[in-house]
């Protein structure tokens, strides 16, 4: 079982993809969230109902909650890591399923 060549098609393909994802620099495992807010200076255009927004990262760990604040600059890559770990979820339980009907049907 060293090999691949005995995987089918589809097999190869979610594998191969998982491996392309995972040799990707970062893969986080979080939900975005887009947070609106007031910056607490008196003058400034969210007093007026234009509030600030930004992205937050939210992950529960440990049956915690916790939240993390994404700088501007971090955006597009910390998008990016999500995205991947989510696809990556995806293809691990379409493999995963692959193979609970493989146990359940007695093939392979």
């Amino acid at each position: 079982m060293g090999t691949r060549s005995h995987l089918s098609v589809e097999e190869r393909k979610i594998v191969s993809r998982i491996h392309w994802l995972i040799n990707q620099p970062g893969l986080l495992r979080a939900s975005l969230v887009r947070m609106k807010r007031k910056c607490g200076n008196k003058t400034c255009r969210c007093t007026k109902g234009k509030l600030h927004e930004s992205w937050y990262l939210y992950q529960s760990k440990n049956g915690k909650s916790r939240m993390l604040y994404v700088p501007g600059k971090w955006e597009k890559d910390v998008i990016n890591w999500v995205k991947r770990n989510k696809e990556a979820r995806k293809l691990l339980d379409e493999l995963s399923q692959i193979y609970w009907d493989k146990i359940r049907k007695r093939e392979g």
